[in-house]
């Protein structure tokens, strides 16, 4: 148990300022950031444990199969049901829920990482969230001296990555079975897809926006695949590791879309290209023009272009 004043209080502490959420979208190169921060010997990866999912749960989830258009249905029901007293998350009874759903989760992350804690004192807890990225607020305001990583990537190109995941032939589909996606399918997919890109997006940044600057951090993809080795070193020093230069050069080069195997990168593989811009040639232009009339907004929003 870590409720309770002197030791544990200092103890609950110490795991909540270890913590750090890397959130953002799927598909935004977040198993590739995690795997280059492992350089950090201080570092322990919690990978998609679905907190934020299960706290986070869209509309359509519970509801099942919708139709197109129906947005109602990627809202977040810790959204739509916050002024229902008969939701277990509602407002009306958050003094009872918040401060008992920051105890679980601080002893949790502190059993996930305890064997750390006994190696190094101070570990640092990368939590890949990047499904669960719509929970974002309520997990910052419950645990506010965590830190946060909001991996940006642009949501076109996430859409395209997740199309490719689930056609015939995808990795995606490979694990869970299907046939791939028809051409009214893909469109419902696309969309629905794209709301729930809007939600995370708009919801990491509202949480963003909300937290101690000093505990949060913004990094693009593109500007990650660009500079790799200047992108790490900039998140290490955040994260106050010391690592060598040299260590995370080869670190980066180990690490690269480069040294991949053939066989484990191309279409329908996880990892795919690592190249922006694809959607231009895999979307066609009235899939472009659905997702721009979703996604629009929030895209500019976050710094991407619509209009070229």
């Amino acid at each position: 148990m870590l409720a309770g004043r002197g030791p544990r209080r200092l103890r609950a502490t110490a795991v909540e300022r270890s913590l750090v959420w890397m959130f953002g979208s799927p598909r935004t190169g977040s198993t590739w950031l995690v795997n280059l921060l492992r350089i950090d010997p201080r570092s322990v990866v919690f990978d998609e444990p679905a907190i934020g999912s299960h706290l986070g749960l869209f509309g359509a989830d519970v509801m099942g199969p919708h139709p197109a258009g129906w947005e109602e249905a990627e809202l977040m029901l810790t959204n739509h049901r916050r002024e229902d007293p008969d939701y277990f998350f509602s407002a009306r009874h958050e003094r009872a829920w918040r401060p008992e759903l920051r105890r679980l989760l601080l002893a949790r992350f502190d059993a996930h990482s305890i064997d750390a804690r006994r190696r190094c004192g101070s570990p640092v807890v990368l939590i890949k969230e990047p499904a669960g990225s719509q929970a974002a607020e309520v997990l910052l305001s419950v645990l506010p001296q965590s830190r946060l990583l909001f991996l940006l990537r642009d949501g076109r190109d996430v859409l395209d990555s997740e199309l490719d995941a689930v056609a015939g032939d995808g990795w995606l589909t490979a694990h869970f079975g299907g046939q791939g996606l028809e051409d009214d399918e893909r469109r419902r997919f696309l969309a629905g897809q794209a709301h729930r890109w809007v939600a995370r997006t708009t919801a990491v940044q509202r949480a963003y926006d909300r937290h101690d600057p000093a505990r949060r951090m913004v990094v693009r993809y593109e500007d990650l695949l660009a500079d790799t080795e200047g992108g790490v070193a900039d998140i290490l020093r955040w994260l106050g590791a010391d690592v060598a230069a040299d260590e995370v050069r080869a670190h980066v080069e180990r690490l690269s879309f480069d040294a991949l195997p053939a066989e484990r990168k191309g279409a329908g593989r996880f990892a795919r290209a690592a190249t922006p811009g694809l959607w231009r040639a895999n979307l066609s232009k009235e899939e472009q023009t659905l997702l721009h009339d979703v996604m629009g907004d929030t895209l500019r929003a976050v710094g991407y272009d619509i209009d070229s």
